[in-house]
């Protein structure tokens, strides 16, 4: 159901194991489907998925996946829920999020303001234009161009104009082909989906 967390695990021997965690997942969808693109260097993979009875509620997260053939996450996965350990700057119009060594930028079309909302056929920020900018790079890696979406859930700024409540979550394709970088991002964020 939307808004349930899931662990999905795979392993290669369904007898014996090990199973490893491919990814920890929020469905906001209400999908029954998901793709491993991890999978590639397996002929057989067995799978499954556990569901947590109840949803963890994170005000702070910030948490990236990236899949095998992916060159900017190198296929590693990292999650916080420590404050401490990342940063969120910005406006509406911008938005940077700092955290493992990698900034994640994300930008309206035209210079407008972000708001709550799906943003389709994101291209690499700063060079977006018309087009929704996406761009997470670091630890010396980056995209030359990219294609990517995101979803902006809760977005809140202060008096100041600075954000300071922020929900997303994101996928971006390296050179438009490569295997995806996916990841979810909270701020002092106080929404719950229902």
């Amino acid at each position: 159901s939307v808004g349930q967390v899931f662990r999905i695990e795979a392993t290669t021997n369904l007898a014996t194991g090990p199973w490893i965690t491919l990814t920890t997942l929020t469905n906001y969808t209400g999908s029954r489907e998901f793709i491993d693109w991890s999978a590639t260097n397996f002929s057989h993979r067995f799978y499954r998925v556990i569901a947590f009875d109840t949803t963890p509620v994170y005000p702070n997260l910030v948490s990236y996946f990236s899949s095998y053939g992916d060159w900017v996450g190198q296929g590693l996965s990292y999650m916080t829920t420590d404050p401490t350990e990342f940063t969120v700057t910005g406006t509406a119009a911008t938005i940077k999020v700092s955290a493992f060594g990698f900034d994640a930028y994300f930008d309206a079309p035209d210079a407008d303001n972000l708001s709550v909302g799906h943003y389709p056929d994101a291209v690499r920020w700063p060079f977006n234009g018309s087009a929704p900018g996406l761009d997470v790079a670091g630890n010396g890696r980056g995209c030359n161009t990219l294609c990517g979406e995101f979803t902006i859930l809760e977005l809140h700024t202060d008096l100041s104009g600075q954000v300071d409540r922020l929900w997303a979550i994101f996928v971006q394709y390296c050179e438009c082909n490569l295997a995806p970088l996916s990841g979810e991002i909270r701020y002092n964020s106080q929404l719950i989906l229902p």
